[in-house]
Parts: C-alpha cells; structure tokens; sequence
C-alpha cells in the first residue's frame, strides 16, 4: 500500500468503527479500536506531509476532527430508524398516557381523608390501595404490616401519608369541607 494512502484508510476505518460502536455492542472494544486507527492515521499523515506540506497535514487533522462527530452523530440519527435499533429503543409514551403533574397532585390531595388497605408493608414506604387505586405512600414511621386499615394524612411530595387507622374501609372522608393537611405545617 502507497504511504500517502495509509494515513487516509485508517481514517476511514476509524469513522466506520466510530460509527459502528452505535451498531456492535462490544463493551468499548470498537471504540478502542477506532480510537487506536485515529492516531495512527494523523501519526501516518504527520510522517508522510509534516516536513513537505503542513497545510495538508493539518487539513487532514481538521478533516479528522469533523468527520469523525459527523459519523457519530450520523449513527445516533440512523439507530432509530435500523430493525435492532427499533427493537432496542423504546417508543415513547403517548400524550394521553401522560398525567400532567397538576393532575397527579389535585389526584393525590383528593386522597387526603380517605381510608385504604396497605399492599406491602409499609417501612416506612409502600403502596396503599385506596378506591382500587394503588398509591405509594409513607407511614409515620412507625413499620405496618401488609392488609392494615390506614387513612390517608397528608400529602408528602409525590406519596401519601398514611396512619394506621380504626375507621371501616367504606367510611366516608372525615374531612371533605377542610382543605387537605400540608405536611410544613406538621414541621418546627
């Protein structure tokens, strides 16, 4: 092979390796020799156009360094569009499948007052179920045992709070009229 063609094959075996890491799973084997073909192509050109031509050398170094985040953004934009790349990423959730987080909280804020059943044992977190619906939640501290009647306290960020409680399971809401209880106010 021709000492002026060399520094350009391992380039572009390195930009098809670069590439191809998005396609092969190797654990970084590719990337390793991609990187490894980089270096020895501007090695390559250094040795063959650093002492005749420096203008070409670095026009090939500037080359390199575009083309080789060319390929990789390339192979970013072709995965998804490949049958593994399909098979690999998954579809994202449709709009409706999506709950607003102003929704979530008005949902959980209507939990406040309401009896439910704990599913898992609650150490302190765990998942109640209310109405058929399964909520996480917390209780207060102290560890419940799956299938305990609780009530629902306050709301907690995105989870309940929960305390054990006496009330039967379809008992109506103790406090419908008064807004539900924030948990600052319960803090020093």
């Amino acid at each position: 092979m021709d000492a002026e063609v060399l520094p350009f094959v391992l380039l572009a075996i390195s930009v098809l390796l670069f590439a191809g890491e998005f396609f092969v799973p190797s654990g970084g084997l590719v990337t390793a020799l991609a990187v490894i073909s980089l270096v020895a192509s501007i090695v390559f050109a250094a040795q063959e156009w650093w002492t005749d031509s420096q203008g070409f050398f670095w026009s090939f170094v500037v080359a390199a360094f575009v083309l080789v985040p060319v390929s990789i953004g390339g192979a970013i934009t072709a995965l998804p569009h490949t049958s593994w790349g399909r098979r690999m990423m998954l579809e994202p959730p449709s709009p409706e499948e999506i709950t607003g987080y102003q929704d979530e909280m008005d949902f959980l804020s209507a939990q406040v007052g309401r009896v439910g059943l704990t599913v898992t044992v609650l150490n302190p977190g765990g998942i109640v179920e209310i109405n058929g619906e399964r909520i996480h939640c917390e209780g207060d501290g102290m560890m419940l045992d799956r299938g305990e009647v609780v009530e629902v306290m306050a709301v907690n960020g995105n989870r309940l709070r929960v305390r054990p409680s006496d009330r039967p399971l379809d008992a109506p809401e103790s406090k419908q009229d008064e807004p539900p209880l924030d948990l600052a106010d319960f803090e020093g």
